[in-house]
């Protein structure tokens, strides 16, 4: 694999979008569990402040996508992750692409090398957060090809389930076989012929970007200043993701929010804006499972419309009928993508959105 491409003659291609003057072209950067890409991110660009800000924060970072797609002239730009793989990951791709194009094309697409990859990944979890932070007993480009080949080798990118190389012995037809061993042949070959333009995409966007290891919950200060802007997309509530079945075992996410923390979280925001104290302008990701007609349902027993709606906030639907995991019933769910926001100068007219306020859904 190591001689597919070359890296001084890769010629580097981006998007046009014409959406603001100042951001970067559209960059849809590596597959990442939860993560937001694609078609999401201009229709959530026009949903960002029309004012000017002075600091920007992507609360919950993963593969950088909403941080690399908004590179705002002016603007001090931060965004933080907690799953050390993932954190050092984006830190190698900020630093030197070209080395991290190199070592993405040592991955051998086996179970082994899965596995070993895994397994070095939790041994750098268990190390105390000073030796992680200087870098004692490992590479940190090896942690980088660890993490990026647990996302690109499993199932649904979510690193935890081995993705088959080899078509199943329950096909039998000879064409079938040769047909599905072609896909996989072919998906496989992409994971290096990609590379390049995922990991130029990705150095491009976060050129000047303050990535941050830690959380989210402890760096709530951002939020506090009226001049910034946040942009929150944390896993899920149990109840709004694909598989309901409040496991305690984390559902594919690099590092699990519990339901505890979303409350929390809320109540914490919520107070702060009754006392009347600074906050900054707001995004903050959620979902709603839809009727056949597209309706949203369980408006009013939501805990974010319960908390955040009375507080000024308002609840746009980013992204209509899209599918998700199945349920325990085995069903494929629908459901819309939304965000609450606490500010009215979008940069887009109102009337092209669905959208609700306290009183639509609270009318009593």
């Amino acid at each position: 694999m190591k001689d597919i491409f070359n890296i001084e003659d890769y010629n580097i291609k981006l998007w046009e979008r014409n959406t603001f003057k100042d951001c970067a072209p559209l960059r849809d950067g590596y597959t990442y569990f939860g993560g937001k890409r694609g078609e999401y991110i201009p229709r959530i660009s026009m949903l960002f402040p029309e004012s000017r800000f002075k600091v920007m924060l992507d609360g919950f970072m993963g593969s950088g996508v909403v941080s690399a797609n908004f590179n705002y002239s002016g603007v001090s730009r931060n965004a933080i992750e907690y799953n050390r793989g993932t954190y050092t990951l984006n830190k190698c791709i900020q630093d030197n692409p070209a080395k991290m194009i190199q070592v993405i094309n040592s991955i051998e697409p086996t179970l082994e090398f899965f596995n070993s990859s895994k397994e070095f990944l939790e041994y750098i979890d268990s190390l105390s957060v000073d030796n992680f932070k200087k870098g004692k007993g490992f590479d940190r480009f090896e942690v980088a090809r660890a993490k990026y080949a647990t996302l690109v080798l499993s199932l649904n990118s979510k690193g935890e389930t081995f993705k088959r190389q080899v078509v199943s012995d329950k096909y039998t037809d000879p064409i079938e076989r040769i047909r599905l061993q072609y896909a996989l042949d072919k998906r496989t070959e992409n994971i290096y012929l990609k590379a390049p333009k995922i990991i130029y995409d990705c150095y491009e966007g976060w050129k000047g970007l303050n990535i941050i290891n830690g959380s989210f919950f402890d760096n709530l200060d951002f939020l506090y200043h009226k001049e910034n802007f946040c942009f929150i997309d944390p896993p899920y509530l149990f109840s709004k993701r694909g598989i309901y079945d409040n496991r305690k075992k984390d559902t594919g996410y690099a590092t699990d929010v519990r339901d505890k923390e979303h409350i929390e979280f809320l109540h914490d925001l919520a107070d702060r804006i009754k006392s009347g104290k600074e906050i900054g302008k707001i995004m903050l990701c959620s979902n709603f499972e839809i009727d056949e007609n597209g309706n949203l349902l369980d408006l009013q027993d939501d805990y974010y419309n319960q908390i955040l709606l009375p507080c000024g906030f308002r609840m746009v639907v980013v992204m209509d009928k899209r599918a998700c995991e199945a349920g325990k019933d085995g069903k494929k769910k629908r459901k819309v993508e939304v965000v609450y926001i606490n500010y009215d100068d979008i940069r887009d007219y109102w009337h092209n959105y669905r959208y609700f306020d306290y009183k639509d859904i609270y009318k009593d």
